[in-house]
């Protein structure tokens, strides 16, 4: 979101990581120590010798071909049990003019403060036919109200941003979000359309031990903003495409979730259509099911490769040296031919930097979907910003 995400820092969130990376990765955490890890240029890897003694497997993590994080596992990587792909309408794509054109904007603080960047982004986001944007709260909402002014004599609305992993245990913070969200609508002559909130609660540090626990929690603090907003503004939540093939106490997560908001925003972080139509296809479904609009995210924010092996430990056994108290692994764990798990994420799969044009030539894609609702694309105040 202005985020750029993978292991790279988001103004809003530090370490603000990719879902779709984290769809990958995050279900083979299941259960170790993590340490920080040298770079890669170094001619060996140092390893903490009391996980490293406990574990079974070890997962070796790298950005940009630099070793970031060694994980320590207690058993192998289990794949999320396979849920089947769902199957909906497939209706006639709706009318351009029908198709609605969002951005996350995470660097909101620019355009409150700075009526002539408030002003040119405007201008810029309505010349690309942009209808919506979903900006990040600020302390005082007061310093909104010229922002929202011109975005709504341009026709574009405004949708209040806000959320953190840390909410799904600390329930006060979103629902005052909401308190004053309404405050502020009720008390200015031009308000927000909505709120959006981002939660993303894999991204706390003990999800891979707590993930039932985390998840309810999580499920719990929607139903309670849903209560908290009906018939009074919009709730929508942004969501990793794989939540709509994650079971929660046998139930979809998918459903689960929009059975609590008004409206999903889908982070489907793809560059090719086709890929994105893919993984996005269970959301799409549920959100027919449910009666719900859809929104697919694209991303426009410079990313990093990133990559995981996941080799067994009896794999490194023999490259394994001790000196005094270091020990080090002398063998680059992907040059080991069989590994247990390999997984390579280039960033030009997943966002169109530094073209943000051609991500734009994506909205005007037909999606067959009755519950397609539109498109969002996450940096375009960070890609505007450089031009």
């Amino acid at each position: 979101m202005t985020f750029n995400k993978g292991i790279n820092a988001n103004p809003k969130k530090p370490d603000y990581y990719d879902c779709l990376i984290l769809c990958g990765i995050y279900i083979v955490l299941l259960g170790g120590c993590v340490s920080n890890a040298p770079a890669a240029s170094s001619p060996s890897i140092e390893l903490e010798a009391k996980p490293l003694e406990r574990a079974k497997f070890v997962e070796f993590s790298y950005v940009d071909h630099q070793l970031k994080k060694v994980t320590y596992l207690d058993q192998p990587p289990q794949p999320e049990k396979a849920v089947p792909r769902m199957a909906c309408t497939r209706a006639s794509p709706a009318p351009e003019q029908g198709r609605n054109l969002s951005a996350w904007v995470w660097r909101s603080s620019d355009l409150v403060r700075d009526n002539k960047a408030a002003e040119q982004f405007i201008q810029r986001a309505r010349a690309h036919g942009v209808n919506e944007i979903n900006v990040q709260i600020q302390p005082n909402l007061d310093s909104f109200e010229y922002l929202l002014d011109i975005a709504s004599k341009s026709g574009i609305r405004v949708v209040a941003l806000d959320g953190s992993p840390d909410d799904v245990q600390n329930p006060s913070a979103p629902l005052r979000v909401v308190r004053e969200v309404l405050q502020y609508n009720e008390t200015h002559q031009q308000g927000f359309s909505g709120i959006q909130f981002d939660i993303e609660p894999y991204l706390i540090e003990s999800f891979s031990a707590q993930e039932t626990l985390i998840l309810d929690q999580y499920v719990q603090l929607l139903a309670s903003l849903k209560v908290a907003t009906t018939e009074r503004i919009e709730l929508a939540v942004a969501v990793p495409f794989w939540f709509g093939s994650k079971t929660l106490h046998g139930n979809n997560l998918m459903e689960l979730i929009a059975a609590n908001v008004d409206r999903l925003a889908i982070m489907s972080y793809r560059t090719q259509l086709s890929q994105i139509l893919d993984i996005a296809n269970n959301a799409l479904c549920v959100g027919e099911k449910f009666g719900k609009p859809v929104d697919l995210g694209l991303e426009v924010t410079r990313l990093t490769d990133e990559s995981t092996v996941v080799v067994s430990k009896a794999q490194i056994d023999t490259a394994i040296s001790i000196q005094g108290d270091q020990v080090l692994l002398t063998r680059d764990p992907r040059d080991i031919q069989d590994v247990v798990q390999r997984v390579d994420i280039p960033a030009s799969r997943l966002s169109f930097f530094p073209d943000t044009e051609r991500a734009f030539e994506v909205t005007h894609s037909p999606v067959p979907y009755r519950s397609f609702h539109g498109w969002i694309i996450n940096g375009l105040d960070e890609a505007w910003g450089r031009d």
